[in-house]
């Protein structure tokens, strides 16, 4: 707990500390404590310039062979195998200097950069630069020193930036405005292209952990007691700068095992509990880290407000094609407790939670309901109507399961897939038996206690959830299908042509597909060059043009609104297009 401790050290104050003897000193490129701080900073004189590398791209495998002689914990073992695009990247770490560009630019102050969670973290904790950067100067003069462990010294301008997830995601996002260029950080496959070896083979040859000190290429094993400027070391072949040691890097992957992963029989928790969508991938150790943590092999995981010796570089992004790519770029807006609690109320609160009261002795109150249950019924009577079979039908976008639970009173099977992790965690918990509590809101942190009801036994029998990306669906692995249900779901996806395309082969001859989709189009979802019309072409005359020649358009309605409650006195009517095609 060494590295851990150390960063905790650097959030208190820096009078309860002092360095001890055999502690090792800063890097020599460190200023002088009584020196004055550099302002403003200027590129190629005070930190490097930017330079930005082309990198091939092919096979990339992850993960440590069983039979190396070191140390490690479970998630480093097994075996994934990627192929990645060629990508270009930043050479070198984002240094303190490129940093000061975002924080001088007013980047703290411009919601547009962050996501969602992330700008709830800056305002609550009332962030305007790094959380180690000490200002030094009047009020809004921009000029800083850097909190180290034991001292605080006017800005190493050359030093990588250490930040969290949200503030890196949001250089990124002002990088991306300012270049032109879709920047966000690497994926986990992608670094590992940065490495000096290739293979795992190569990887285990190359362990630091097998000598005696940290090579003359990387800032490990704490050989100094400080980070180091982020050209200071040579590069790998790759072009890349510290992919070993000075400080870690995110990836923007979550947490996952790879194949053949088996939980760590000492430490079970390690892993486990953080397989949750939350907890990001980061590499490559820092100037704190010793033995294994040093290892190429090395993969720890934090979520995204916490603080570590972290820095970050840029991988250019392709357009987002996926709903993984969103991800990614740091937009998953599911996989909050409050989102699960909003979407088992739509699917599962009783009918005075769903409605408002104005709403209680009306006749319309039924239409306006239970709008998965609906959509379920609609597909299961326009599939009669057509004389397709009752045999399997699938949910995609099937949140946390009403629609699912409700097509398998219809169908001998039923299969919902969705994006999210959580939800599909919370639709498995129903098919096991539970109960599930949750909250609804009221007014203000008022709520109003509720509790989706498990199903019977012979529906929870039918059915199966699974996590899938509506944009790459496993046709081989899903099959074939007499009913599909996209309730919602289309103009919420990054590539809705990729989803359509796939149904051509996941939906059986005289089977339905049903649409349900407002056409709301924003491109926060969905690039603009995606949509499905939205413009001089209708969304409806578009979809049906994409489903044509091996679909037929059977039915077309306005007649399935929904509300959708946000407190006691705050809904949202929305009023889909819903439409019926039969497979030819």
């Amino acid at each position: 707990h060494l590295e851990t401790s150390s960063v905790l050290m650097r959030e208190m104050p820096i009078q309860l500390f002092q360095r001890h003897p055999s502690f090792p000193v800063d890097h020599e490129s460190a200023p002088a404590v009584d020196a004055d701080t550099v302002h403003p900073p200027v590129a190629g004189r005070d930190y490097p310039q930017a330079k930005i590398i082309n990198l091939a791209g092919g096979t990339v495998e992850l993960g440590k062979p069983a039979s190396h002689p070191t140390f490690s914990w479970d998630n480093a073992y097994g075996s994934a195998v990627h192929n990645i695009a060629p990508f270009r990247a930043s050479a070198m770490l984002i240094s303190n200097g490129e940093f000061f560009e975002f924080v001088n630019s007013g980047g703290y102050r411009e919601q547009k950069y962050w996501s969602c969670d992330g700008w709830a973290w800056r305002t609550f904790r009332n962030a305007k630069w790094p959380t180690w950067w000490v200002s030094s100067g009047p009020a809004g003069a921009q000029k800083f020193h850097l909190r180290t462990l034991f001292e605080v010294r006017p800005m190493p301008w050359s030093w990588p930036a250490e930040v969290n997830l949200y503030e890196a995601e949001a250089y990124c996002a002002w990088r991306s405005e300012r270049d032109g260029v879709r920047w966000g950080v690497p994926s986990e496959a992608q670094h590992a292209a940065l490495l000096p070896a290739a293979s795992p083979a190569e990887r285990a040859e190359r362990d630091v952990c097998l000598r005696d000190a940290a090579p003359a290429t990387a800032n490990a094993n704490l050989v100094h007691g400080s980070p180091s400027p982020v050209d200071a070391h040579a590069p790998s072949p790759s072009g890349a700068h510290d992919t070993l040691g000075n400080v870690y890097e995110y990836c923007a992957d979550t947490i996952e095992g790879l194949d053949g992963f088996r939980v760590h029989p000492f430490y079970e928790d390690f892993t486990l509990p953080c397989i949750d969508g939350k907890h990001h991938v980061i590499v490559g150790g820092s100037f704190m880290s010793r033995d294994d943590l040093t290892s190429p092999f090395a993969r720890y995981h934090f979520r995204k407000h916490f603080f570590q010796h972290c820095g970050f570089r840029l991988a250019e992004q392709s357009a987002p094609t996926t709903h993984a790519a969103v991800e990614a770029e740091g937009h998953a807006k599911y996989e909050t407790e409050r989102q699960v609690n909003e979407y088992l109320a739509l699917h599962f609160a009783p009918p005075a939670v769903q409605a408002p009261p104005v709403l209680a002795d009306s006749p319309l109150r039924d239409t306006f309901i239970d709008f998965p249950q609906r959509c379920a019924e609609r597909l299961s009577t326009a599939a009669e109507r057509v004389g397709a079979r009752n045999e399997r039908a699938l949910d995609v976008g099937c949140a946390v399961g009403g629609a699912t639970f409700a097509l398998a009173s219809r169908f001998d099977s039923v299969v919902g897939v969705d994006f999210s992790e959580a939800f599909v965690r919370t639709a498995e918990r129903l098919r096991s038996g539970e109960a599930l509590p949750f909250d609804v809101r009221r007014e203000g942190e008022s709520v109003q206690h509720c509790v989706a009801p498990a199903p019977a036994a012979s529906v929870a029998s039918r059915v199966a959830f699974q996590v899938g990306d509506a944009c790459a669906l496993d046709v081989q692995q899903l099959g074939s299908f007499d009913a599909v249900l996209a309730a919602n779901l289309v103009c919420r996806l990054p590539n809705p042509a990729a989803f359509l395309a796939s149904l051509r082969q996941l939906v059986r001859p005289g089977g339905v597909v049903l649409f349900t989709t407002p056409f709301s189009w924003f491109t926060e979802y969905t690039p603009r060059e995606n949509w499905l019309g939205g413009d001089a072409q209708r969304s409806l005359d578009a979809l049906r043009i994409a489903m044509e020649p091996d679909f037929e358009l059977v039915e077309e309605s306005d007649d399935m609104p929904l509300l959708i409650r946000e407190h006691q006195r705050k809904f949202q009517l929305i009023t889909p297009s819903v439409t019926v095609f039969k497979k030819n």
